[in-house]
């Protein structure tokens, strides 16, 4: 609270004022937004855990994992995140889906990240099919507090998705997020 003395233009001393404020949480955010891929549906149909290495600049909370779905891409589909040793912190599944676009999955309870600490977000795509832009992690990728590096991004593993995804390919975005509010 403050207090400020107030004057007319005459210079006369009018009543004393004092006002109070608190500040909104800052939105969140993610990592693609509305960003496309290059591709909504790859050829692969094995079962795939795709995911991204980030990190935030800024302590926050994880509410939510998305991930970009390709008409073809069906099947049960389970969000994870992990951190750098590959321990899984949360796991969550999508439900109602639509057919393409951006799907999101709310965390409950949300996941309390660490600024400058790595982990990785993945999702698992039953029937591969998943969407993907090659050479999109040529350079570290930012969006307010968030940011995906460069080196070894892009991660994918065959299988149900029950290990953390650790292989890379062509700096290839599986365009896997997360939903982030940082701590004002």
């Amino acid at each position: 609270m403050r207090t400020v003395n107030v004057v007319s233009t005459d210079g006369v001393a009018l009543q004393a004022t004092s006002w109070a404020f608190t500040t909104a949480n800052p939105p969140s955010q993610s990592l693609f937004a509305t960003m496309t891929p290059a591709v909504a549906t790859s050829s692969e149909t094995r079962a795939i855990e795709l995911g991204a290495t980030f990190r935030t600049s800024r302590t926050g909370l994880v509410t939510g994992i998305r991930f970009y779905k390709g008409p073809l891409n069906t099947g049960l589909h389970y969000g994870s995140l992990w951190n750098s040793a590959g321990t899984r912190l949360a796991r969550v599944a999508f439900a109602n889906e639509t057919a393409s676009g951006w799907q999101t999955a709310v965390l409950s309870p949300p996941v309390r990240l660490t600024e400058a600490t790595d982990y990785v977000v993945s999702y698992n795509a039953p029937v591969g099919r998943y969407s993907f832009t090659t050479a999109f992690y040529t350079q570290a990728w930012s969006s307010g507090y968030l940011t995906a590096p460069a080196t070894r991004n892009g991660l994918y593993r065959f299988g149900s998705g029950t290990a953390v995804p650790n292989r890379t390919d062509n700096s290839t975005n599986y365009f896997v997020d997360v939903v982030f509010s940082p701590a004002a």
